[in-house]
Order: C-alpha cells, then sequence, then structure tokens
C-alpha cells in the first residue's frame, strides 16, 4: 500500500517517488526525473493562486479547464456541471457566512454551486441543483428544499446559533432549511468553501463531467 507515497529527505524535502519494497529495501524513482516526465512541480502553498474578495485574500481551486474571474467583489465560475472550482478561506470565529448565486447555465446538481463549511468532524453545504436547494452534512443529502428556477438568483446562508447550526436559502426572504444542532460540528470550521465542490464540499470530480457552464457568486458577507 506504500506505492506512490513521497520519499522525503531529513530537511522534508521531496527526494523520490516509492514503487516498490520489501522488509529490507525500499524502492524509488528520484523525484527530478518524475516531474521532468509528467512536467510536475512539487506543491507548496505558495502556488496556490489568491483573489481577493470582501477585503481578504481568499485561495482558489481550480480543476481541469475550470476557471474563476473577478470583478470587484464578485466570482464568475466557468466549468463542467460536475466539475469543482472555488474559492476557499480560514476563519478563527464564524458565526454567518452568506452569499447570493445565479445558477446560469451551471448543469451540476449535486456539484452546483453553494456555500461548504468543513469542520474536522465532517462538513455541511448548501446550494443550487437543478431545480431545488440542496442540503448536504456528513454524507448525508437533503435535495428536495424549495424549488428554484433557471437563470434567477438565490441568496444561500449558514450560520451558527448557541446550540444550532442553520442552513438557510432566500427567494425573496429567508427559508430555513435546515437546523443541525451543534454537538455534530464542535469548534469552529477549518475552512470555508464557495462555489462548486463535491457533495461533502471537498475537491473531487464526479466521473462523468458533463456540460460546460457558468454561473455567477456576489454579495459574499463573512
Amino acid at each position: 500500500g506504500d506505492s506512490g507515497s513521497m520519499i522525503m529527505d531529513m530537511n522534508m524535502r521531496a527526494v523520490g517517488l516509492l514503487f516498490a519494497g520489501s522488509a529490507k529495501v525500499t524502492l524509488a524513482n528520484p523525484i527530478n526525473v518524475v516531474k521532468d516526465y509528467y512536467g510536475l512541480q512539487t506543491w507548496s502553498e505558495s502556488r496556490i493562486p489568491t483573489i481577493s474578495i470582501v477585503g481578504q485574500k481568499w485561495r482558489s481551486y481550480v480543476s481541469n479547464s475550470s476557471k474563476i474571474d473577478t470583478v470587484g467583489d464578485a466570482i464568475n465560475i466557468t466549468a463542467k456541471g460536475n466539475q469543482c472550482c472555488f474559492i476557499e478561506n480560514d476563519y478563527n470565529a464564524l458565526q454567518s457566512i452568506s452569499c447570493t448565486i445565479n445558477k446560469g447555465s451551471d448543469s451540476g446538481s449535486s456539484w452546483g454551486p453553494g456555500i461548504s463549511l468543513q469542520y474536522s468532524s465532517g462538513s455541511i453545504k448548501v446550494n443550487l441543483r437543478e431545480e431545488h436547494f440542496g442540503v448536504y452534512y456528513n454524507n448525508k443529502e437533503i435535495i428536495d428544499r424549495g424549488k428554484i428556477e433557471a437563470n434567477k438568483s438565490y441568496g444561500l446562508r449558514i450560520r451558527s446559533e448557541s446550540n444550532t447550526i442553520v442552513v438557510e436559502g432566500n427567494d425573496g426572504g429567508w427559508i430555513k432549511l435546515l437546523e443541525l444542532p451543534k454537538s455534530l460540528f464542535p469548534g469552529q470550521p477549518i475552512s470555508v468553501r464557495i462555489g462548486k465542490t463535491d457533495p461533502n464540499g471537498g475537491r473531487s470530480d464526479y466521473q462523468d463531467l458533463g456540460s460546460p457552464g457558468s454561473c455567477s457568486i456576489t454579495n459574499i458577507v463573512v
């Protein structure tokens, strides 16, 4: 099960990519050979692109040919329906996060644009599906909340109360989509993601990427 592991030196510099071994010996390809052959770069946090939104630097994650463009404090996402493309930030104290999303021509359902909070104990996500609001938490889906229309803007919000976390959608007024006990998600979220993520708010794409489309996100309030 070790094949594909990175081998590091004592200064935590990558030196090889493991491909075989036994109880007595480990075999690896020199990392520079691997990088040159596949045209790779060793990951470092300084290489993650950032964009300025609501007065802060957000990390951006784009998958394959997806793209994020910014106009002021608005972001426009171009991606296939089942593809990840989002911005991410860390907050030490988060009471509420909201935004306005126009799904546009985005064809994603579980991968539709929304808000995700990543906790050490799991995740919470709310998004716009093809016809409904979607809510996801700890590998559970609730996908038939409310009714949405194409090319119309809707508000999404996740906020913290004294003992609960409330997930809401806005279609002319805030609608409670789900309320969860805070005991499921102790502490503060590790990160906040806005845009297209997988059902668990993660970075994985679906095997069928679907059709290309675009959506827009405005009015991000933390």
